[in-house]
């Protein structure tokens, strides 16, 4: 198993590794170095450990990643959510995901479309709109949304990252 997790292991040798046990299969999904082929093919691998390994491997191909945010299985969903390579399509489809934990690993993604964080302002849950409130990619809009929530940090937080926005458009305003 050391060997499928060992970041100096070629793809060659990891291209092999991923059709041997269970437990070296895993390992394999998980390194960086996999070829993205293989990763892709294992996401019809039969083990929901195995797909999620490939759907958390930042070499797994956006495609793939794509496929694997249709999983049935919740951790590989999160895991497509949380990646950040996964596709601006994938992670739509993901945020009205009935499991919050896969929504607020989409309010988290550098990835995420701007119209769906709006969204994702106003979901029920409050982790997913906290996750919300810090992500760097946030709109206006949703931070003004998130400053009057019913949850003080999550006001909080979005007071404070829109206050630093406002006084940057007034720096900008002054400099012209």
């Amino acid at each position: 198993m050391g060997l499928a997790a060992n970041l100096h292991t070629t793809t060659e040798v990891l291209a092999r590794l991923a059709e041997d046990i269970l437990p070296v299969r895993r390992r394999a999904a998980s390194n960086p170095n996999m070829n993205p082929p293989v990763l892709a093919d294992l996401t019809r691998d039969a083990d929901a450990q195995v797909r999620q390994a490939v759907a958390r491997n930042i070499s797994t191909p956006p495609q793939a990643l794509g496929k694997l945010a249709l999983d049935t299985v919740e951790v590989v969903k999160v895991a497509v959510a949380g990646n950040p390579g996964t596709p601006q399509g994938a992670l739509t489809v993901l945020a009205t995901d009935t499991s919050f934990v896969a929504r607020q690993k989409v309010a988290g993604n550098g990835n995420t479309p701007k119209l769906m964080l709006l969204q994702l302002a106003a979901d029920s849950m409050a982790v997913v709109r906290r996750a919300v409130s810090v992500n760097t990619n946030t709109p206006k809009k949703a931070l003004e949304k998130l400053s009057y929530d019913p949850d003080q940090d999550i006001s909080r937080m979005a007071r404070g990252r829109l206050a630093k926005i406002l006084r940057k458009e007034i720096e900008e305003d002054l400099e012209r």
